[in-house]
């Protein structure tokens, strides 16, 4: 699949809808808002909808205000799905979606994407969804605005663990190096993401961390919470931020039981294990360093299956 192809649809078409997983977080939306700014500068009609508000603590994103939970009037020309290994990513909302999308686009970078666009740009050694935007407005010669620019860093510096993950390439120092320049501050993005718990949030934070648990190597840890609350804030990314302090841990995970008989389980690795093929052996998948998958048994049964499995098979 080449960019040509894109920038060509891009160029013949008036009016485009956009979409990207349940559940919002930084990379998705960044990629989305970004998006957003180009095709509306290129005089395109444009409708962000998702299944998901928008986190509290990405609401200092430009035009966040644009992305909406309830369906868009029309049909468009094209549906752009970014960040969504598969369509079933999108939630409740991908059957109306897909009406009213004439054609899928599909960009990503998960390694794990099943190809469900009628045009696949997949390309999983890019860092984020954002990287691939802002490659994007380069095949199509736009000036980054300093409004794109800003969903653009907050996207990858999100999906890259503040750049600590092993995705962290020189390409990725380049294209922050490009943003940076026009006029991003890094503290100020730092500060909106990760400074923004509430003391209930924070407390609630707690209780999670305070269920850890470790695998008998000690390589492997894992928390859980019994029913998953949602809060305004990116919770899950707070909860992983801090069990990467420990030293030795080549895995960590987090269980969150959704409903009865629904669990979500999301993995991290320092890059030693590939959890994406964790997460495929339970119908999950997502990146070598960061998976997901959901299981419909109860929430000792999730963490009992997925455990064994990991303990058995990796030895950590």
């Amino acid at each position: 699949m080449s960019w040509e192809k894109i920038v060509r649809l891009i160029n013949e078409n008036n009016s485009f809808l956009i979409g990207a997983h349940k559940n919002p977080e930084g990379d998705s939306l960044g990629s989305q808002l970004a998006l957003f700014i180009l095709l509306k500068d290129l005089g395109k009609k444009v409708a962000i909808y998702n299944a998901d508000k928008v986190p509290s603590n990405y609401r200092f994103l430009p035009f966040s205000c644009w992305v909406k939970t309830t369906s868009p009037r029309g049909n468009f020309d094209v549906g752009f799905v970014l960040d969504c290994s598969g369509s079933f990513r999108l939630g409740k909302i991908k059957e109306l979606f897909m009406k009213k999308s004439s054609l899928i686009v599909n960009i990503d970078h998960h390694i794990s994407n099943d190809y469900f666009g009628d045009v696949n740009l997949v390309e999983p050694t890019a860092s984020s969804a954002c990287e691939l935007i802002f490659m994007l407005y380069k095949k199509m010669k736009k000036d980054i605005t300093p409004e794109a620019a800003l969903c653009l860093y907050s996207g990858i510096f999100t999906d890259t663990g503040s750049f600590s993950y092993n995705s962290t390439s020189s390409r990725v120092h380049r294209i922050i190096s490009q943003l940076i320049q026009k006029g991003i501050k890094p503290a100020s993005v730092y500060e909106n993401i990760y400074s923004s718990l509430s003391s209930q949030e924070m407390l609630y934070v707690s209780k999670i961390i305070s269920s850890l648990k470790l695998s008998r190597r000690g390589k492997l840890c894992w928390v859980k919470t019994n029913l998953w609350r949602q809060f305004n804030s990116d919770i899950t990314e707070v909860v992983f931020y801090i069990m990467r302090f420990m030293r030795k841990v080549e895995v960590v995970i987090f269980f969150k039981r959704l409903a009865k008989q629904v669990v979500r389980v999301n993995f991290r690795s320092r890059g030693r294990i590939d959890v994406n093929k964790i997460a495929g052996h339970f119908g999950g998948g997502g990146h070598k360093t960061a998976a997901g998958l959901t299981l419909r048994v109860s929430l000792d049964k999730a963490e009992e299956q997925v455990i064994s499995y990991i303990e058995n098979k990796f030895h950590i």
